[in-house]
């Protein structure tokens, strides 16, 4: 999902890893919401390329 956020080049799209920092701040935050209980990641998850940010589908 970052791969996608960041349009797969992330040294030109998110050279100073903001986006990325965020990404693991929003998770680390609230596993719930994007593991399962066995540690796999949710499929209703989704990066948004606009916003570049996660989101709920």
């Amino acid at each position: 999902m970052y791969g996608k956020a960041v349009g797969y080049d992330s040294e030109k799209n998110d050279s100073d890893r903001k986006i990325w920092k965020s990404v693991v701040e929003i998770v680390k935050n609230s596993p719930e919401e994007y593991f399962t209980k066995n540690g796999n990641w949710r499929k209703r998850i989704a990066a948004d390329t606009e916003t570049k940010t996660l989101k709920l589908i």
